[in-house]
């Protein structure tokens, strides 16, 4: 039996996600998941400045003391804490203009 990952949007992330994708708060949960699902980190080769990048938006927030991850996806980076099945969203980023090709 597989147990089911817990999407949590904090009220941060819900205002950028308003604020950078023009998003209602009730469609936040749903984009996170999309983001989780479709990341495109992993499964293309990315330049290393465009990793650099990644990994500094990962060392945002460094009162969160579960692991965070990124995911990648329509332009802009979910920056996200694990903790078990819980996924907690905590803040929406806008990439560089220059990664649109990568991405």
């Amino acid at each position: 039996m597989t147990e089911t990952i817990d999407y949590i949007v904090t009220p941060h992330a819900k205002r950028r996600l308003k604020e950078r994708l023009g998003l209602k708060p009730s469609a936040a949960k749903r984009q996170f998941k999309l983001a989780v699902e479709r990341n495109v980190l992993g499964k293309r080769e990315l330049p290393g400045f465009v990793m650099r990048w990644i990994k500094g938006a990962t060392e945002l927030r460094n009162d969160i003391d579960y692991e965070k991850k990124v995911a990648v996806y329509n332009k802009h980076a979910f920056v996200y804490s694990i903790n078990g099945i819980s996924y907690t969203l905590i803040t929406v980023l806008e990439t560089p203009a220059e990664f649109e090709k990568y991405l």
